[in-house]
């Protein structure tokens, strides 16, 4: 018998396996889902229903291509909660948490720029990952272009720089400040 080839017995654990990791996942994402709501609350902001997938982008809306990658079906991967801006002194003040479930590609990357976001196996271990929110403020505006997340996030092998290495990003200029820190 081949290596890549199960037993009934041993296709009967995988499947138990994959299960529970569905239900890990579930649980994870739900306790996100909280967590951002109690941010926003806590704060005052309101959160919109909508945000931006950072790992790839959103499947279209009711097809389902199967050329995509996995990542995009596992949602909040990393993803970016978007809060209703609010008006302070006289300057747009926009908030965002982003949810880096973990920083293993970025990690990696940062030793060789060939790591693809297909091999997870090419990954740092998820021993030394990190999962983590990264909070961002941002005074007179949003981060409306691909620029202006390169000038605040850095980018670096045609990535932005999210490696668990860098935990705080700060981008001062006439027309916005913005700042972005990571928490563990």
């Amino acid at each position: 018998m081949s290596e890549n080839k199960l037993n009934t017995e041993e296709l009967k654990k995988v499947f138990i396996d994959v299960r529970k990791s569905y239900r890990l996942l579930y649980e994870h994402q739900r306790r996100v889902q909280d967590l951002v709501r109690y941010i926003g609350d806590y704060y005052g902001y309101s959160c919109n229903p909508h945000g931006r997938q950072w790992f790839s982008e959103k499947p279209a809306n009711k097809n389902f291509d199967l050329k995509r990658l996995a990542w995009e079906v596992l949602g909040i991967y990393m993803f970016d909660f978007h809060f209703k801006s609010k008006e302070k002194k006289g300057q747009k003040i926009t908030f965002s948490a982003i949810h880096q479930a973990d920083t293993g590609f970025f990690d990696a990357k940062n030793r060789d720029e060939k790591i693809s976001k297909i091999d997870v196996s090419s990954f740092e271990p998820v021993e030394n990952s990190t999962t983590r929110l990264i909070f961002l403020a941002s005074s007179n505006g949003w981060l409306d272009s691909s620029d202006q997340w390169k000038k605040l996030f850095g980018w670096k092998n045609g990535e932005h720089e999210f490696s668990a290495s860098q935990s705080r990003w700060q981008n001062k200029d006439e027309a916005n400040n913005q700042l972005a820190i990571a928490y563990n």
